[in-house]
């Protein structure tokens, strides 16, 4: 994936991680991109003027996306649908490929009991999401995570025993059982996103 002089908004950004990893991609062009951060909670847009890899910060609500059609080249919100009901993030899903051209999406398959976190109550989990999910919404979606590798090569070579010790702490740990889901427009649809000012 080329990045360099390529546009690039990040929903959810938290504390940087994936912004910094972004800007790690020298050998992609990572350094070169144009990045913008979102996030609802401000506490954490504040700790982010520290060390920030974003060129710009955006504080919004996924549910009312501030930008223009077709405003960017790569689009990632990893971790946000499960923090909204099942309509809003359905909404939030088909509203991303207006914006960019290439979609990433990450979020828990099934559904994983979280409360608010370190004060912020919008870290809370409000929706489950299957493959299915994504698919009718025109994503590409796959199942990953280490208790999905875990439980498929245990079914695969009969280890019932260790299986449903997989399929236990999938169930405990959503982290250990993700969907990624990725749309990308073709032909007519190509994004028209500014370039970087120099």
């Amino acid at each position: 994936m080329a990045l360099a002089e390529k546009t690039i908004i990040e929903f959810g950004c938290g504390f940087g991680t994936w912004g910094h990893i972004i800007r790690s991609r020298v050998d992609q062009g990572g350094d070169k991109a144009y990045m913008v951060g979102c996030d609802i909670y401000r506490h954490y847009l504040q700790n982010l003027r520290t060390y920030n890899p974003y060129d710009d910060l955006v504080r919004c609500d996924a549910r009312y996306l501030p930008f223009k059609k077709d405003c960017a080249h790569f689009v990632f919100a990893f971790e946000i649908t499960e923090h909204l009901n099942k309509r809003d993030g359905q909404k939030f899903l088909t509203d991303l490929p207006t914006l960019a051209s290439e979609v990433v999406v990450s979020m828990p398959y099934g559904y994983f009991e979280q409360e608010e976190i370190r004060g912020n109550r919008n870290e809370k989990h409000l929706a489950s999401w299957e493959r299915q999910d994504l698919v009718a919404l025109g994503y590409t979606a796959e199942k990953t995570g280490l208790a999905m590798d875990i439980e498929n090569t245990t079914k695969k070579y009969h280890l019932y025993d260790l299986y449903h010790l997989a399929r236990k702490k999938h169930r405990c740990d959503w982290a250990g059982a993700m969907l990624i889901g990725t749309y990308v427009k073709t032909g007519n649809e190509q994004c028209r996103a500014p370039r970087k000012k120099p």
